[in-house]
């Protein structure tokens, strides 16, 4: 598998949305890979803090600024 393959699935990759063929070959990836793991682990922490603030109830003015600015 090729880094743009791999980037291209890592939404469904971390939803577990992947069969377990392609979920393998993305993780075989990503073992020999370093630049794809620190993204995937990029994406992963920027989940876990939207997550964590949207639990939080709070209205992270600064949250919704990284994010339009990130998309």
């Amino acid at each position: 598998m090729r880094c743009h393959d791999a980037r291209a699935l890592a939404t469904p990759w971390s939803d577990s949305e992947l069969d377990a063929k392609t979920s393998f070959e993305i993780q075989r990836h990503l073992d020999d890979c370093p630049g794809c793991r620190a993204y995937f682990e990029g994406g992963r922490r920027a989940d876990a803090w939207i997550d964590s603030v949207l639990r939080s109830g709070g209205r992270d003015e600064e949250l919704w600024s990284r994010i339009e600015a990130g998309l």
